[in-house]
């Protein structure tokens, strides 16, 4: 029974953080032009590129030790990882042409953003997930109030204020989790750090190939100048990927099921939660699917505004289905150790949206991106799909 809620307090943790970035997303349109939202989504696409480092070398692994906490070696990972690819995102808007202001509110972003997600690593080791929820709770109330004030905002305030609703709250739940959490702050090293960062790297590696041909587009169209693009992209993102979120944190605490009944060759335990958990994410994803289908440009037009009127979501409501295979069968890769298989799917599929991408360059806008981005999540499905099987096969041949 502890577990079961504790794994349903991961979930609603999750799905609480997963609607907060859907109300950045939604209260910063409706506050912006079109233009400067497409600004703004750029850098919050390089969040989602930042947080792929942070979650690879820093949070997965952190969470594998349970409630002990290795907070010196954390630091020394953080300053190898996340400073850099921080510092360089900073780097890579102010050479494509962003003023001196606005990169500055970036950078706080971005820092404001870490502090955050270091927030949830904690919570997530001490179970606090009320204390994160709440969290979340008071960041939606900051951005709702982002969202209602009247007015246009240029590009720097809106960062500066969304890091304000995050790094306030943040504060106050970590003083929270302070009094009540339950860490063990060990010192040193793990047993095997190199253990630690080779898992960090596949992971970054084969998330990074996915974000290049998802939220990477978003950056690529704002290097181009065409921010109108990376706005319309960037909402295509917001609506689409919800389910995957959850699919994600639920992942995270199956795996360990999942591993060991793998170890210990458990056959049809192995092959009943595997099946419920991608028949699962397929249904969950088919409702999202159906309500973008019914009611998707209706429900744009509500929450983003007029000005996204032109977007035909239902042209993309198959979309979520073919995001939730993929973290489904990434789930179970990295649960029977074949990182190499989630690497080698997700390289190929970013082939192919790279050859996709090449040919239809001249045409690059918000619809060519989603084709690009439809393109390759195929093809990671099929050759994840393809090295699973091999991989029960196998093992059945050798026993």
């Amino acid at each position: 029974m502890r577990r079961m809620l504790s794994a349903l307090g991961a979930v609603f943790e999750q799905a609480a953080y997963t609607a907060v970035q859907f109300g950045i997303n939604v209260a910063l349109a409706r506050s912006m032009d079109v233009a400067g939202y497409g600004l703004v989504a750029v850098v919050l696409s390089l969040v989602v590129f930042i947080n792929i480092f942070y979650v690879a070398f820093l949070h997965e692994p952190a969470l594998i030790e349970g409630i002990k906490l290795r907070v010196r070696f954390s630091v020394e990972v953080a300053v190898l990882t996340v400073l850099p690819v921080t510092a360089g995102s900073i780097l890579y808007l102010y050479g494509h042409g962003l003023s001196t202001s606005a990169c500055a509110a970036a950078a706080v972003l971005f820092a404001c953003y870490t502090a955050y997600w270091v927030l949830r690593t904690v919570g997530a080791k001490a179970r606090g997930y009320a204390g994160l929820l709440a969290c979340h709770m008071l960041i939606g109330g900051g951005v709702a109030m982002i969202g209602l004030a009247s007015g246009t905002r240029p590009a720097p305030a809106a960062m500066l204020l969304l890091a304000a609703a995050i790094l306030l709250p943040t504060l106050v739940a970590a003083a929270t989790l302070r009094r009540r959490g339950r860490i063990e702050i060990v010192p040193g090293r793990p047993e095997s750090p190199r253990q630690w960062l080779g898992l960090g790297a596949s992971s970054a590696s084969a998330q990074l190939m996915s974000w290049l041909v998802g939220p990477g587009l978003v950056v690529l169209l704002g290097s181009l100048g065409h921010f109108a693009d990376s706005a319309k992209f960037r909402i295509l993102l917001t609506v689409l990927l919800p389910a995957q979120y959850i699919l994600m944190a639920l992942g995270y605490h199956l795996m360990p099921k999942f591993a060991a009944s793998f170890r210990q060759d458990d056959t049809p335990t192995l092959a009943r939660n595997a099946a419920g958990f991608v028949l699962g994410g397929v249904v969950l994803s088919g409702a999202l699917s159906v309500l973008l289908l019914l009611f998707g440009d209706q429900v744009v037009v509500m929450l983003f505004g007029a000005a996204y009127g032109d977007l035909d979501v239902r042209f993309f409501s198959l979309f979520p289905i073919v995001f939730a295979v993929v973290m489904c069968l990434r789930t179970l890769l990295k649960s029977f150790g074949m990182a190499r298989a989630i690497f080698l799917a997700a390289g190929i599929g970013l082939l192919a949206g790279i050859a996709l991408g090449a040919w239809r360059y001249p045409q690059l806008d918000y619809l060519v991106a989603a084709q690009i981005m439809l393109v390759s999540f195929l093809v990671i499905a099929l050759f994840q799909t393809g090295a699973l099987a091999m991989g029960v096969l196998r093992r059945h041949a050798a026993a």
